[in-house]
């Protein structure tokens, strides 16, 4: 069942000492860590304080995010509302979260249904801190509805049809879009008419669960939550995303795609053909599987019978892969990309004893490369003509796991719809183990030998086969068939544990299924990278990228990442040039290449960086003047000693720790009988009192000084202790502050030029907080 989470402005917390804005109400079993995350996304700016009172302008944010905690994945929905003002007269706010987990999922409508349409969402909190029960999933049952036709879109963009464009290309994968002020409930009921596109049947409930969004990004949020971001020009978060120069899509100007998705936007819901319909013509590029029933669970394997999955709930990818990139930042994943399938392709991904489809001649034939084996590592650029690049007959894509253990692991089904198809007509023996061509490689990425692997007949809900070397390999279905397993467990073993297996999927007839490619790699130790030069990399971009978008499809949450590695200074040693920066000086994901960009974001940060030094500098100046630092103490107590005439004399950079060395020299030299002692590590209130018996004493020793040492209504040593303190303050904050300063100016010197000026640049498959695995090297001339 769901946990939820309230926050808002209170004259008492739930954990005993909170007051103001804190957690005011929370499930009995929410975690710790999860709670905390979740307060920390609960912050919420008025756009109109002089409003807040009727909340006039001050938006409703609706947001859903998938929060990975510890390998543990949390699918958040976040309703955030100005609320009047709280106990103290100041603006208020109430956030309200529930959280699912991944098992919770296929009893759910669409994340933006159940925040349109709950009856359960608290608008405003009263009474006294609690613990709340949690909801059960039935009660979000009354929340599904029907959104299509896409009417709200036909509405504000004037073609139901755009509501399918949120699911392709650049907005799938995310983007910004710039919409009017005061629309978050229309563009809300505009996901939901995007996300039912996902589960028209009702077959797919998952589905709708893999885009995350909000109806208002504020810029506290973290873009990288969501794949729909929604701003609204003239707000902090459309600014500071025009400064990051990133692409803002008008809703008029999400683009209709040529898929089947549209007619159903325009024409609404239309009824399936049953279960054993023949198979609908296939098309390029599209990764929809033909009609039929498809089990709709999403709880976990057995554990007693296999080993969970390394990687954690996958994330779905079914309309296209995962890139989380930005228009600007396409091309350079679109060379990774390129170059992984490209070798891939030249070590003979096509299966030895299958042809694949004659294609048509390129328009400008080039002369084919007559590079071989070791030779395509070369700096050579790659041949004009983009057909090996076909790797498997039909556009099939292979999909990439990485775990910790080839021999048992889970195999996440949500995202291989090919794999799910073969299952169900496997299942009914539609499909027979003869008509199933599978063949195997080992320690590589590429598939440059392979060898066959004969499928044993059905004896249970499993498919097997083996080689005659000895690696076998069952993929045991029981759990996902029943709808009690969202995963497909797999177990295999071998004579010698590989960095890497690759199983690839063909068939002796497309009436048989549609093929398809699994890599499974061992995050311990896994293949070797393999060696590209620079030069290639620089030369091989734009060409690539429509044709090998859907290329490959990374599971249990693996992204794409350049990662450009730096010489350092006077050594051999090289180091990832951004490492251990900070978030705010970190390019996007999928715009490591973009040097220029990277130092232009780090010289926007310098003028308000100098700015605010160069303020610092003079409120010390000011400070010094006010702190009244040439009192003639020491004259006043009779010493002779100049360098104790005052404690500007004794200190040329006063700090508070000078001053307490100066009264202590006082001490020593006026012998005054009584005169205390300080140190740092006094307390403040042993300090105020010793001040005092020093103050009595020097008016006692000189009794015309009472009126110079007194300061503002206080007596000299604790004012001037006190503006001591504050210039200390101002000095570190200073002092930080060009720190900073010469960070970002160091960071600009270790940033190259070009691309040829790195050391090299490594294409890796990253997951944080799990290491990245290096799949391809560019380096060399």
């Amino acid at each position: 069942m769901p946990w939820q989470l309230i926050y808002t402005s209170a004259p008492r917390g739930l954990l005993s000492g909170q007051v103001g804005f804190c957690t005011v109400a929370r499930s009995g079993d929410l975690r710790e860590a999860l709670a905390q995350r979740l307060e920390q996304i609960s912050s919420y700016h008025y756009l109109r304080v002089a409003e807040a009172t009727t909340a006039n302008r001050n938006p409703t944010v609706c947001t859903f995010r998938i929060l990975d905690l510890r390998g543990s994945k949390y699918y958040v929905l976040t309703r955030i509302q100005p609320c009047g003002l709280d106990f103290t007269a100041r603006t208020n706010h109430l956030a309200h979260h529930l959280v699912f987990q991944p098992n919770d999922l296929a009893r759910l409508p669409s994340p933006s249904a159940i925040l349109r349409n709950w009856d359960g969402w608290l608008p405003s909190w009263q009474g006294e801190p609690r613990l709340v029960e949690d909801p059960s999933l039935d009660n979000f049952d009354a929340a599904a509805g029907n959104f299509l036709p896409a009417q709200t879109w036909l509405r504000v963009t004037g073609d139901a049809g755009r509501a399918a464009g949120l699911l392709e290309g650049d907005c799938a994968r995310g983007c910004y879009l710039l919409c009017p002020a005061g629309s978050e409930k229309q563009v809300l009921d505009m996901y939901c008419e995007s996300l039912q596109l996902l589960n028209l049947n009702g077959q797919y409930p998952l589905r709708p669960w893999r885009h995350p969004f909000t109806t208002f990004l504020q810029a506290e949020d973290n873009a990288g939550d969501f794949h729909w971001r929604a701003c609204q020009e003239g707000t902090p978060a459309h600014q500071e995303a025009s400064q990051r120069q990133a692409a803002l899509i008008p809703l008029r100007s999400v683009r209709v795609p040529n898929n089947s998705l549209v007619k159903s936007a325009r024409e609404g819901q239309k009824e399936q053909p049953p279960a054993d319909s023949p198979a609908p013509a296939k098309t390029a590029l599209t990764l929809r599987p033909p009609p039929g029933r498809r089990p709709t669970a999403a709880s976990k394997i057995d554990p007693s019978q296999w080993h969970k999955p390394s990687g954690g709930q996958a994330r779905p990818g079914l309309f296209g892969v995962d890139f989380p990139l930005n228009p600007a930042s396409i091309a350079s994943i679109a060379i990774a990309i390129a170059v992984l399938l490209g070798l891939l392709a030249t070590r003979h991904w096509l299966p030895k004893k299958q042809a694949a489809p004659e294609r048509p001649p390129p328009a400008k034939p080039a002369k084919p490369s007559s590079a071989r084996g070791d030779q395509t590592r070369t700096a050579q650029a790659p041949p004009a003509d983009l057909s090996p690049l076909d790797f498997l007959p039909g556009d099939a894509p292979t999909y990439v796991l990485t775990t910790g253990n080839l021999e048992a692991f889970n195999l996440p089904l949500d995202s291989i719809s090919r794999f799910q198809n073969l299952i169900q007509r496997y299942d009914h023996l539609e499909t027979r183990p003869k008509d199933i061509h599978l063949s195997l490689n080992t320690n590589r990425w590429d598939s440059q030998s392979q060898a066959l692997m004969p499928v044993n007949g059905r004896e249970a809900q499993e498919l097997s086969a083996q080689t005659d070397s000895g690696f076998n390999c069952a993929f045991n279905y029981s759990g996902w068939i029943s709808k009690s397993a969202s995963a497909v467990g797999v177990v295999t073993s071998f004579t010698n544990q590989p960095g890497a297996f690759s199983v690839q999927f063909a068939f002796a007839s497309p009436g048989d299924g549609d093929p398809f490619r699994l890599l499974i790699v061992n995050e311990n130790k896994p293949p070797e990278p393999l060696r590209f030069s620079l030069r290639w990399l620089a030369a091989n971009q734009a060409p690539l990228a429509q044709r090998l978008s859907a290329g490959f499809v990374l599971l249990g949450g693996r992204r794409w990442q350049m990662q450009p590695f730096v010489g350092a200074s006077g050594s051999r040693q090289t180091n990832y040039l951004y490492k251990d920066w900070p978030v705010e000086d970190l390019p996007s994901l999928g715009d490591e290449l973009n040097f220029a960009a990277a130092k232009q974001r780090l010289a926007g940060r310098l003028p308000a960086l100098n700015k605010k030094a160069d303020g610092l500098a003079r409120k010390m100046e000011q400070q010094l003047k006010q702190a009244g630092l040439d009192n003639p103490l020491g004259t006043l107590l009779g010493l002779t000693n100049a360098n104790l005439a005052s404690f500007a004399t004794y200190a040329a950079d006063p700090s508070p720790a000078d001053f307490l060395s100066y009264l202590n020299r006082l001490k020593k030299q006026s012998a005054i009988a009584g005169w205390p002692r300080v140190a740092e590590d006094d307390a403040e209130a042993d300090l105020a009192g010793k001040f005092g018996q020093v103050y009595d004493l020097c008016i006692d020793k000189n009794p015309e000084a009472r009126a110079s040492l007194m300061t503002g209504g206080t007596n000299y040593f604790s004012a001037t202790w006190q503006n001591l303190k504050e210039m200390e303050k101002s000095r570190l904050e200073r002092q930080r502050v060009q720190g900073d300063i010469g960070k970002i100016q160091e960071r600009m010197r270790a940033v190259p030029d070009a691309l040829d000026k790195t050391a090299y640049v490594g294409l890796f498959m990253i997951d944080p907080p799990k290491p990245g695995l290096e799949m391809i090297r560019f380096d060399g001339p």
